[in-house]
């Protein structure tokens, strides 16, 4: 039945995200967001991208407020969210039974399209702050210094309303490798690695500096 609805409705849902998430059935949607990370770090006006991971992002999502903002945001998908996710169905556990009051549902076929309504708030609150890019719960930003410390900073604020706590020690800021010294004094107790080198993104190596292609796969 979730097949049948993401097929009749995909075309409502990647319309109400638009580019803000590629996580919903957009043709190629792994490799845009790598091509545009690309494109992005290669600009003059860019400093470097952050690379943000997230703790147990599906589990989390703000069940409420998804269910709330989803009939505003994509009324065609509202109906079938509601009734699977306004009651708290049972997970048994060693015995136990605990209902989950939080986050999707582990091998639920609607989980994809529901996160990405679900934290699409988050990312429009965010975009005045730098250049963004999201593939389901992993975010990145790019811009300057200053401005990708303010969009962490906000994301560090508003993220929390929305079930989105990010992972500062897994998290990667890569930066041109003149920024590097500023970007290290920049973030300095947030606890994010800063790099001129490169990092994984979407699970492929993303290989930053002058002196290298930005992007490659491993």
């Amino acid at each position: 039945m979730s097949k049948a609805i993401l097929s009749a409705i995909r075309a409502d849902i990647q319309a109400a995200v638009g580019s803000h998430q590629l996580c919903v059935g957009q043709p190629s949607g792994c490799e845009a967001a790598i091509h545009a990370l690309n494109e992005l770090f290669e600009e003059d006006s860019t400093e470097g991208v952050l690379l943000v991971d997230a703790s147990n992002a599906f589990n989390s999502l703000n069940r409420t407020a998804t269910l709330l903002n989803v009939q505003s945001i994509c009324l065609a998908f509202a109906a079938v969210l509601v009734n699977t996710y306004r009651s708290e169905p049972s997970l048994f556990i060693d015995g136990e039974t605990i209902p989950p009051r939080a986050g999707t549902t582990q091998g639920d076929l609607l989980a994809m399209a529901m996160y990405a309504i679900g934290i699409l708030p988050l990312i429009l609150h965010l975009q005045d702050e730098a250049d963004q890019l999201w593939y389901a719960d992993d975010s990145s930003a790019g811009g300057t210094i200053k401005n990708l410390r303010g969009w962490w900073d906000k994301l560090q604020k508003l993220g929390p309303n929305y079930g989105y706590f990010t992972n500062p020690q897994k998290s990667l800021l890569v930066v041109k490798e003149h920024r590097l010294a500023g970007a290290e004094a920049a973030f300095e107790g947030t606890g994010i690695q800063v790099s001129s080198e490169g990092g994984r993104y979407l699970q492929q190596l993303v290989a930053m500096s002058s002196k290298r292609p930005l992007w490659r796969i491993k």
